[in-house]
């Protein structure tokens, strides 16, 4: 595993009872649109491609005969449900036989592969004839813009916290178009169905949202590197600000860009 495979597994691992509270609820309403397409049948077994504490995998276990969750972070499969079958492996490197496997799917994990065109050639090779993969990336607009999200960056500017130094790589440029995740899956041999582009929409609470922005993600990997009496004022600040802010502050519909390939 590469020292930033490494590093995106203990971040990830580290925030295991963070991002089950206040991230997965996101990550399941942004994949809607995904996971209401796949072809999906009662029998069929499928693997969830970086499946983080397994919240869009429990879903689909009800639609199928079983799921497999992969994922770098150990801390995160140590909190999947029952239902979900965690396996501790790089995606890219895919540990399933030739040809066992009904489907697969990936829902916001491709960004962290430096080589996406790996774990698309290692699903080809794990799926049944016949089967299938979906996936889910951020588009290129995905950028939270607007509403609580321009209190937040006003804030950080007034407090003067810094740019992210946590050194944590994200390939976002490689998945973030509908051909680019095609192309992928055309060079592993499979047949895109459909590829497009849509904006799905979550709406945060105040609280979980003043939970993920001071904890998880790049707003609070900047503000864990601030001293504690500037944290302290700067959530006290937050929470001030947000005070007379209405729910449609709180909605966020970034750019999403899923794919739908199947193995013939």
């Amino acid at each position: 595993m590469s020292a930033a495979l490494r590093a995106v597994a203990a971040r990830y691992g580290n925030a295991a009872r963070l991002y089950r509270r206040l991230w997965a609820p996101a990550m399941v309403a942004l994949s809607r649109p995904l996971i209401r397409a796949l072809p999906l049948e009662r029998n069929d077994l499928v693997a969830d491609l970086g499946c983080g504490v397994g919240a869009i995998g429990a879903r689909l276990a009800r639609r199928a005969r079983g799921v497999v969750g992969l994922d770098v972070a150990e801390g995160m499969l140590k909190r999947t449900p029952p239902e979900v079958v965690p396996v501790a492996a790089d995606i890219a490197r895919l540990p399933l036989g030739d040809q066992t496997i009904d489907g697969a799917f990936s829902t916001f994990a491709l960004q962290h592969c430096p080589r996406p065109g790996s774990v698309f050639a290692g699903v080809a090779r794990a799926l049944k004839p016949g089967g299938f993969v979906g996936t889910a990336t951020w588009g290129t607009d995905h950028h939270e813009i607007g509403g609580v999200y321009d209190v937040l960056e006003e804030l950080f500017a007034r407090h003067r916290i810094p740019a992210d130094s946590s050194g944590l790589k994200t390939y976002h440029d490689k998945v973030d178009e509908p051909s680019k995740i095609s192309r992928f899956a055309t060079n592993a041999g499979l047949v895109v169905e459909r590829a497009w582009f849509a904006r799905s929409t979550y709406t945060w609470t105040k609280a979980v949202f003043i939970g993920w922005a001071t904890t998880m993600g790049p707003f609070g990997r900047r503000l864990a590197e601030a001293p504690e009496p500037v944290r302290a004022r700067l959530i006290e600040d937050l929470h001030n600000d947000l005070a007379p802010l209405g729910p449609d502050a709180y909605r966020w519909t970034p750019e999403c860009v899923y794919v739908i390939a199947l193995k013939e």
